[in-house]
């Protein structure tokens, strides 16, 4: 199922962040927003989910419009989000975590079980923790819960805000083989980040984002070559 906003304008109390945002993310994609701090990244994944109202426009998934809707619709309608720093439960276990993923779901514990089978086969560091305390763990170990988490809903779209953030870079590597991995199982994933190389690199098209507006939009390659993203995302 695809998402897309049109023309979303929204705003904390009177200070506007998104000035008509307009992006798609194709049911079988990966898609990526970049932008510096303070570009809007995380409201419009805010505004996504339902946490952020919208002053106008319009989002829409899987041709049912979601904008307006509670938090909880909104999830209930397939998409998952791993927000920016976890939010992991840390008094509660590993196990216990990754069973609140799955709440709200209606087709039973059989199909829940195979689901958390196949998270911790993606995440074996999180079985052998499977009955540590969240707060317990590694920032990595961490990030794989919160990802894990965020499956056991079953989404047909996962949001990830800035995945990488905090993490050595041999962790950060393997973040972004675990979101290749999702995506082969049938996943769309919608990724807001600042290494914005890395992003590309896994991602199928992008959108830049400036002070609450998308600038430029094209396919990796595109972004790749284009020498505003190179000199500001990049480093070249």
């Amino acid at each position: 199922m695809s998402l897309q906003l049109s023309g979303v304008v929204a705003a904390y109390d009177a200070a506007p962040v998104l000035h008509g945002i307009d992006l798609e993310v194709g049911g079988d994609e990966i898609v990526c927003l970049l932008g510096g701090n303070a570009a809007g990244k995380s409201s419009t994944m805010r505004a996504i989910v339902g946490v952020l109202p919208l002053r106008a426009g319009e989002i829409r998934f899987g041709g049912r419009t979601i904008s307006g809707r509670a938090p909880a619709e909104v999830i209930a309608s397939g998409i998952a989000i791993v927000p920016e720093g976890r939010r992991i439960f840390p008094r509660l276990t590993v196990l216990e975590n990754l069973d609140l993923g799955a709440y709200g779901r209606r087709d039973g514990r059989a199909a829940v079980a195979a689901d958390l089978d196949e998270v911790l086969s993606l995440f074996p560091r999180l079985g052998e923790r499977a009955s540590q305390l969240g707060g317990t763990l590694s920032g990595g170990e961490q990030q794989m819960l919160a990802i894990g988490r965020a499956m056991m809903s079953r989404p047909s779209l996962l949001l990830m805000d800035e995945p990488s953030m905090g993490l050595a870079p041999v962790l950060v590597d393997q973040v972004f083989e675990i979101i290749r991995a999702i995506h082969a199982r049938g996943t769309a994933v919608f990724l807001v980040e600042q290494n914005a190389r890395m992003a590309l690199e896994v991602s199928f098209r992008g959108y830049v984002l400036q002070q609450g507006r998308i600038v430029a939009s094209g396919s990796r390659e595109e972004l790749l070559a284009s020498n505003e993203v190179r000199k500001a995302y990049l480093g070249a």
